[in-house]
């Protein structure tokens, strides 16, 4: 049987537990290849990217109160048309920032102006090395572009909690 045919009968649709725990696979897969062989580096920050955008994800639909078990492509639109959404397509990783520290505002539960620039700072710094359309390129990154993102995204993921408690 095909993979996507056994993947749309194990998960017939997206759950933000299972973008989180893939984001967590995906993180492992970019570490495995960032301490690859060279050449593999852009390969890394292209994964690693995308592990930044499912933690940003996951955390506004813990923080917006989806279920677990709940389909969230309805919630990943009503994302974009929100006030706060500052455009781009859903891959904007500081778009996805502002709306959680927006919306966490309006909550009543904002970051600390120390959080805020902390978490901001790691996004900022994935955004200038990471966009979705890195699959189609063979340049190549360095080692230092590389072990940018991979700090900012392993901070993400140690400190995911303040990204929606």
């Amino acid at each position: 049987m095909p993979f996507l045919t056994r993947l749309a009968v194990a998960e017939p649709f997206e759950t933000w537990p299972g973008m989180k725990s893939a984001a967590e696979q995906r993180y492992w897969d970019g570490l495995i290849l960032a301490l690859g062989a060279p050449g593999t580096e852009t390969g890394a920050i292209y994964l690693l990217g995308y592990v930044a955008e499912m933690f940003l994800k996951t955390a506004y639909f813990q923080i917006i109160g989806v279920p677990n078990s709940h389909n969230i492509g309805s919630h990943l639109q009503g994302a974009r048309t929100h006030a706060s959404w500052r455009g781009g397509n859903l891959h904007n990783l500081r778009s996805w920032v502002v709306l959680l520290n927006n919306v966490r505002s309006i909550q009543g539960k904002p970051w600390n102006a120390v959080t805020a620039a902390t978490i901001e700072r790691h996004v900022l710094t994935i955004d200038s090395h990471w966009r979705e359309s890195l699959r189609y390129t063979s340049f190549a990154a360095t080692g230092a572009e590389l072990d940018e993102v991979f700090a900012s995204v392993d901070w993400l993921r140690f400190n995911y909690d303040l990204l929606w408690r």
